[in-house]
């Protein structure tokens, strides 16, 4: 039984990893979603959550930038 208890512990806590993470992912990608449409009112007013290729914008996540700073580095607004 010990055993039993110490892997389901293990895999609860792998669980709970995984979920802060993803809940971290959907915050920054709110994050750049709000960046984007406030910045870029006038272009990108209607764009939608579902309209973001987040695969392209991961590896700015990865890199620890904050929503503003991908956005910066994505539109090349911080060179």
């Amino acid at each position: 039984m010990g055993r039993n208890f110490a892997a389901a512990f293990a895999a609860s806590d792998t669980l709970d990893i995984d979920l802060e993470e993803a809940n971290s992912w959907a915050r920054w990608q709110h994050g750049v979603m709000s960046v984007i449409r406030t910045e870029f009112e006038e272009l990108f007013a209607y764009v939608d959550r579902d309209d973001v290729d987040w695969n392209a914008w991961r590896p700015l996540y990865d890199e620890g930038r904050s929503p503003k700073a991908a956005v910066d580095r994505a539109f090349a607004r911080d060179i």
